[in-house]
């Protein structure tokens, strides 16, 4: 039997078919992504945009042609983030039932114990402590346990394109806290109110000073302080495994990946000092600039540096030195 997993994020929308064997581990005939953005202008309008949700079902509607001429019967979708916060997600889910795709709408918690699943699928965790960070595009994923325990979740609203979309000269920050933008409008309140000045940037959406920098970076610090204390994570003991598009490309572009290859991705470990290394480079880099660097995905180009304040975020929150890149995660999780 041959079945399929999408997941369809804030960012992109991934894919992964396996062949099931009586006789062995299922075999992956077919795995890739798109990157069509669906989350675009979330934050901003609380929905979303018509032009998003055409080029999302437009890639999923592809996507589905090439896995069932491959001969996959069964399609396990998957909508994380951007469905989760709008307003008009069911727009969304009619519309991928006409091509034929069902899709479940995965709560926080949900997406993490999948993302657990996949992950962890080949570790030992019988010894010491896991800490699984999962960067999408509009949430971030945390896991922990302890010596094989059961593990504990929770999904953050930090993500690289919500960043981005906070960082918007066209975000309006007199949206009231509630509403379905938590974490992202609302949030603008908070930081305009800290004095952080918004819409001080480029077209390109970049930083102009260190010091807008810096301040996006301790807003990621703030969610990260009142979602998730690290006072019991001791760095010493604990494997810091981070997962999704911002950690394996900068493990990509460490190593002058220029051609994706997943085995030589998993498994990769990343000091903190080639991660700042890696983000001082792009940060002096233009657009078009960082679109041409071996390892960094072109439709990633504009949302990296968003993902990289989120991990050195992360890991500064958690004092890790650090990471262990992992290229599995819920798709793995969801085709088990």
């Amino acid at each position: 039997m041959k079945i399929a997993g999408i997941d369809i994020g804030t960012n992109s929308v991934r894919y992964l078919a396996v062949e099931s064997h009586a006789d062995g581990p299922p075999e992956i005939i077919a795995h890739g992504l798109a990157t069509p953005r669906l989350g675009e202008g979330l934050i901003g309008s609380g929905g979303l945009s018509e032009e998003a949700i055409s080029r999302t079902i437009s890639e999923l509607s592809l996507i589905k042609q090439k896995l069932e001429s491959l001969g996959v019967s069964e399609f396990r979708c998957v909508g994380t983030e951007a469905l989760r916060l709008a307003g008009n997600s069911d727009i969304f889910i009619r519309r991928a039932s006409e091509i034929g795709l069902m899709i479940t709408i995965l709560t926080g918690k949900e997406e993490a114990r999948l993302i657990y699943a996949g992950a962890t699928d080949k570790l030992d965790l019988s010894i010491g402590g896991y800490l699984l960070a999962d960067v999408g595009g509009g949430s971030t994923e945390i896991i922990t346990t302890r010596e094989g325990g059961e593990p504990s979740f929770i999904s953050i609203p930090m993500g690289c394109v919500r960043l981005k979309e906070l960082n918007s000269p066209n975000l309006q920050s007199s949206r009231p806290r509630s509403g379905p933008a938590v974490g992202g409008a609302a949030t603008s309140v908070t930081m305009s109110q800290r004095g952080i000045p918004l819409g001080k940037i480029n077209p390109d959406h970049e930083f102009s000073t260190q010091l807008e920098f810096n301040f996006m970076k301790e807003h990621c610090r703030d969610l990260l302080r009142e979602n998730f204390p690290a006072d019991y994570i001791n760095p010493v003991d604990t494997t810091l495994i981070g997962l999704g598009g911002t950690f394996t490309t900068l493990a990509a572009v460490s190593i002058g990946l220029a051609d994706y290859d997943g085995d030589r991705i998993h498994g990769l470990n990343l000091a903190g000092e080639e991660i700042e290394r890696i983000g001082k480079r792009l940060r002096g880099m233009s657009l078009e600039e960082r679109k041409l660097v071996p390892g960094l995905e072109p439709s990633r180009a504009d949302i990296i540096i968003y993902g990289i304040i989120i991990v050195q975020s992360i890991m500064d929150h958690l004092g890790s030195k650090d990471v262990t890149i992992s290229d599995h995660g819920l798709l793995r999780g969801l085709i088990r």
